[in-house]
């Protein structure tokens, strides 16, 4: 049997009008997504990441098959900090997610709240920048508060946010473990099929997918992944870990999975 294997991308296809792949090419260009639908690239999972293409596509909902109504809706900030490897700013991470208390959905965990990425706004922006946007995002959902991270900024944190807008509700987080640790019960809400992502988010998820808990890069850092981190933490309430649930860098168990 003769096999003849041809090889294309979006930008090869005569049929499609030239704005939507540019807008395709704009949007998901430079990401994992983009290489894999774009490129029509193979991509396997990265070993070592806290989050696989899988776990996240599995409970993916389209835009147009969103709830209607959230329980609650919280903005995540992870603030931008100097990278030490190049002196530049690193992205400050603007996530924001909802809560459903009750999700009226077969599975084990419908019992159980859900949460769901509604948006990422994230971005390299000077502090005022920042706040601005994220305040931005707050008042079009409407959400319940803005939940940031201190450990750079302290109180200079929220009072950048005040600066903006002094009524907005403000939820300061520290943190006190490693990315990962804060991370894992987050994942476990995903293992679980209680996180949806509603459309996509592809330099997020590209963030999600791609980082090493254990072969940590230097000239760069996951601020989308902290933000919606956080968010959801501070939305879900995760009880304890149970031990043998999370994957954390100190845990080498599953070391080897596909």
């Amino acid at each position: 049997i003769e096999v003849v294997m041809t090889r294309a991308t979006t930008a090869d296809n005569p049929h499609l009008d030239a704005r939507v792949k540019k807008d395709l090419f704009d949007d998901y260009g430079g990401t994992r997504l983009g290489r894999q639908e774009l490129y029509a690239e193979i991509l396997e999972d990265v070993e070592n990441a806290l989050w696989t293409t899988g776990m996240i596509e599995n409970d993916r909902i389209r835009e147009e098959h969103k709830p209607h109504h959230f329980d609650r809706i919280l903005i995540g900030v992870d603030p931008q900090g100097k990278n030490r490897k190049n002196g530049k700013n690193d992205e400050t991470g603007i996530v924001a997610v909802g809560k459903i208390d009750k999700w009226l959905a077969d599975g084990d965990f419908s019992h159980l709240p859900h949460g769901f990425v509604l948006a990422d706004r994230s971005g390299r922006f000077s502090p005022k920048g920042w706040a601005e946007e994220a305040i931005a995002l707050y008042h079009e959902l409407k959400a319940d508060a803005i939940v940031a991270e201190t450990n750079m900024g302290g109180d200079m944190v929220k009072a950048n946010i005040h600066s903006v807008d002094a009524n907005v509700r403000v939820l300061e987080v520290t943190a006190t473990r490693g990315k990962a640790r804060r991370a894992g019960p987050i994942v476990n809400m995903y293992e679980q099929h209680r996180i949806h992502h509603i459309g996509v988010f592809p330099h997020l998820e590209d963030q999600m997918t791609t980082w090493d808990q254990f072969e940590l890069d230097s000239s760069w850092s996951p601020d989308r992944m902290d933000a919606l981190v956080w968010g959801m933490t501070k939305l879900l309430k995760p009880g304890i870990r149970r031990r043998g649930l999370h994957r954390d860098a100190g845990d080498r168990r599953l070391m080897g999975r596909n």
